[in-house]
């Protein structure tokens, strides 16, 4: 699959240290007390939305089909720009009981906000929430309820440079198929001149959320998981989670193939759009901006240790607070959106995973072979989610500890071990 592609610059988790805190404290019950009462009729919803960006076209032909088709229901939207942004305002609603009747985020925030229950089980008020993707809905579903119900997802694949593929003799039609492999293809690509570091070889992050989630990759590679399977308690400091340290120390100490801070800046110096990469771990949420890049893309998925791929997914789900005054009028926006044909038309404008099995297998998405490719990595994802409230703290403990195995502070086991040690007791207090 060969096209054009810029890549992420931004963290949705610069504050998600707060925003757990805050959640996992009101485990006992007190988190999401309210939502504003009296606001307004049952067929009014207040929706606090963040189909910003490269979603907005797709969110506002959503909300006018919406509207042609329910005309009474009335839909108040309020934009925020960013995941953080909207987690500070959820969070302040927890607070002062205002909160809306709709709300779409990450699907890891809303384990923090369904605490005690407060969020209202989509299955019984969403009759289509029975067709999501399993994979999806799976990190939707905590004790049981399905605390959010997907609108898309997005997964992470490995995206090449196919102009220096080609140039470096190399094949893209016989990616890596293993860890062996990717090593050798980084090391080839990599260049540098003296000690400065030109071209990264295999570009794998700039910032904890991406380190987080290449650990992530190397881990299940390695055929490890972040949590035990019922999600009692972590898993990652293990035999996997130690060699997804030590592979990915070889790539930067041992073989140089990026280097910590490379790549830091705004996203027009980015490694893989300005060139600076070879190949580099992303997702589809860069291929909006395709037509805007000088970057001739192929889309891979992520080899295992010895074999297969692994990938991972990212849901962006809607919820509704248990108490909302306006419940059942936005649980028919939601069970509007997650018709098949308005997920193919979603996903086809905004360029992201449908999260309805019928609309990624439609042949329009199949006509866009980035986000085909994509949609084909999705299936390498884990059916078992990491589902925890503690969800959101692991990202930046799991990030610095690996990182401090760069700087050479401590070793990949003593990593894996002191990360999992600072993560456990919230596993445990919200399993």
């Amino acid at each position: 699959m060969v096209g054009r592609i810029t890549d992420r610059r931004v963290s949705r988790r610069s504050v998600v240290t707060a925003a757990a805190s805050v959640g996992l404290a009101g485990l006992g019950g007190g988190l999401l007390s309210g939502c504003s009462g009296g606001r307004g009729r049952t067929g009014e919803v207040e929706f606090w939305s963040q189909l910003a960006g490269s979603k907005r076209k797709a969110g506002i032909a959503l909300g006018e089909q919406f509207a042609a088709g329910h005309p009474e229901i009335s839909v108040r939207e309020s934009l925020y720009g960013s995941p953080n942004q909207l987690n500070q305002k959820l969070l302040t609603g927890i607070v002062g009981g205002t909160l809306p009747d709709l709300f779409i985020q990450h699907w890891d925030y809303s384990l923090i906000y369904a605490s005690g229950g407060r969020l209202a089980d989509l299955e019984q008020l969403v009759p289509n929430t029975a067709g999501l993707t399993e994979r999806f809905a799976n990190y939707s579903r905590l004790g049981g309820t399905l605390i959010s119900a997907p609108l898309y997802g997005t997964a992470r694949a490995l995206t090449f440079n196919a102009d220096l593929i080609g140039a470096a003799g190399l094949d893209l039609d016989h990616p890596p198929a293993n860890w062996d492999e990717l090593r050798d293809w980084a090391r080839e690509l990599t260049r540098w001149d003296g000690d400065k570091l030109v071209r990264a070889g295999f570009h794998f992050y700039s910032n904890d959320l991406e380190l987080y989630e290449a650990f992530t990759l190397f881990l299940q590679g390695a055929g490890g998981s972040l949590l035990n399977e019922d999600g009692s308690d972590v898993a990652f400091d293990s035999d996997a989670g130690v060699a997804a340290v030590e592979f990915m120390a070889r790539l930067v100490i041992d073989d140089r193939v990026t280097v910590p801070g490379f790549g830091i800046g705004d996203s027009s110096s980015a490694p893989f759009p300005s060139g600076r990469a070879a190949f580099s771990i992303n997702g589809n949420y860069g291929l909006t901006s395709a037509e805007k890049g000088k970057i001739n893309v192929a889309v891979r998925s992520m080899p295992g240790q010895r074999g297969g791929h692994t990938s991972l997914i990212d849901p962006f789900a809607f919820a509704i607070p248990e108490q909302a005054p306006a419940k059942e009028a936005a649980a028919r926006y939601v069970e509007f959106a997650l018709d098949v044909e308005r997920q193919i038309a979603f996903a086809a404008t905004s360029r992201n995973i449908p999260a309805i099995p019928a609309a990624a297998e439609s042949e329009v998405i199949k006509k866009d072979p980035l986000l085909a490719a994509f949609v084909e990595a999705a299936e390498h994802a884990p059916e078992r989610a990491p589902v925890t409230p503690a969800a959101t703290r692991m990202i930046p403990v799991i990030a610095r500890s690996v990182s401090s195995v760069f700087y050479g502070r401590s070793t990949p086991a003593e990593a894996v071990r002191s990360a999992a040690a600072k993560i456990r007791p919230f596993v445990k207090v919200g399993s």
